[in-house]
C-alpha cells in the first residue's frame, strides 16, 4: 500500500508497526521520507506533514486525546485553545524512554482503561484543567449536541464532592452558547431566578429570563457581524420593550471578563424597576456568602 494513502487512513499520523499490517513496505515509507511527502517526528512514528499536532504527540506517546484537548477535536467550545496536548494514558503504562519524548508539550492524565474512553470520561477528566463554571460550559453544549446524556452526568469522579454536586447542579441542555452558560450561572450564583431560554409571546425564545422582567441576551462576535442579525436583534428589543421587558445585551467578551459588571448592571435594573424585594435580596445576600470562586480548586 502506499504510504500517504495509509497515512491518511491513520488520520495523517501512525507507528511504523500499524503501517506495516497495513501492508506499506519500508522500502516506500523511507523513500516517501526522503523525499519529504512522509515526516518522521519520533523513533518508530511517521505522519503527513500536515498532520496536527495532538494526533502525532498521541502517537508518540502511544495515548489518546482527552481532557480539553478532546474537547476541542470535537468542536466544543472553549475561551481559549489549549497550549499543550492533554494526553490519556492508562495507570499501568511507563513510559519507557521519557526523556526522549516531549514531555514539555504535553499534559498526561492517567486512567483505569486501555480502551478507548467514552465522551464523559473525556469531559470529567477536564475538571483537572478548567474552572467549574467552564466544565460546566462543556457539559452544556457535550449534552446539547448528544455526546453524553443527562443520567451519565451522575458518573463524574474528578474533582471534590462538593464540585460535582455544583457542576451537576448547574448544568443545562437549554443552553445555546459557552457564554450563555457562563452568563446563567454568574447570574445564578448572585442569588437571581434565571430562566434560560424562556419563551416570550410574539417574540420568540431570549437567552435568559431573569426574574421574570430582565431579559439578558449574549451575543458571539459573529453574530454581531451580521448587519441582518443586527437588525433583527433591535426589532426584537423593540417588542422586548413594548412588552414590559427591559433588555441588557451583552457580547461574548462582556460575559466571560466582565460578569461582574453584568451582575451588577442586573442588579441595578431590578432595583430601578422596584423588582429588588426583600425575597431577593435575602437570596442575594445568601449567595454573596458562598462563592464557587473561594473552593473550585
Amino acid at each position: 500500500m502506499d504510504p500517504i494513502d495509509a497515512l491518511r487512513r491513520f488520520g495523517g499520523v501512525a507507528r511504523w508497526t500499524e503501517l506495516e499490517r497495513a501492508g506499506v513496505r519500508r522500502g516506500a515509507l523511507l523513500s516517501a521520507s526522503h523525499r519529504g511527502t512522509v515526516v518522521r517526528p519520533h523513533r518508530g512514528c511517521f505522519a503527513l506533514p500536515n498532520a496536527k499536532r495532538a494526533a502525532v504527540l498521541a502517537t508518540i506517546f502511544r495515548a489518546q486525546p482527552t481532557c480539553v484537548t478532546w474537547c476541542e477535536s470535537v468542536g466544543l467550545q472553549m475561551e481559549q485553545k489549549p497550549t499543550l496536548a492533554h494526553l490519556g494514558v492508562p495507570q499501568s503504562r511507563g513510559l519507557g524512554e521519557a526523556r526522549s519524548r516531549p514531555t514539555s508539550e504535553v499534559v498526561l492524565h492517567r486512567h483505569g482503561s486501555y480502551d478507548w474512553m467514552l465522551a464523559l470520561e473525556h469531559l470529567d477528566i477536564a475538571a483537572q484543567c478548567t474552572s467549574p463554571v467552564q466544565q460546566v460550559a462543556l457539559l452544556d453544549e457535550a449534552l446539547r449536541r448528544g455526546l453524553i446524556t443527562p443520567p451519565e452526568l451522575e458518573r463524574l469522579q474528578h474533582g471534590s464532592t462538593w464540585r460535582r454536586s455544583w457542576v451537576r447542579h448547574h448544568v443545562d441542555l437549554r443552553a445555546g452558547s459557552m457564554q450563555e452558560t457562563v452568563a446563567r450561572v454568574e447570574l445564578r450564583e448572585a442569588g437571581f431566578l434565571v430562566q434560560p431560554q424562556a419563551l416570550i409571546s410574539d417574540v420568540g425564545s431570549v437567552d435568559l429570563l431573569v426574574e421574570g422582567s430582565v431579559v439578558v441576551e449574549t451575543d458571539g462576535y459573529a453574530y454581531h457581524s451580521d448587519r441582518r442579525a443586527f437588525a433583527a436583534d433591535r426589532d426584537r428589543d423593540r417588542r422586548l420593550h413594548v412588552l414590559g421587558f427591559q433588555v441588557l445585551r451583552y457580547t461574548q467578551a462582556d460575559v466571560l471578563h466582565h460578569a461582574d459588571q453584568m451582575v451588577a448592571d442586573v442588579t441595578a435594573l431590578l432595583w430601578r424597576q422596584r423588582r429588588l424585594t426583600d425575597s431577593v435580596r435575602t437570596r442575594i445576600d445568601a449567595a454573596a456568602r458562598v462563592s464557587h470562586r473561594d473552593w473550585w480548586r
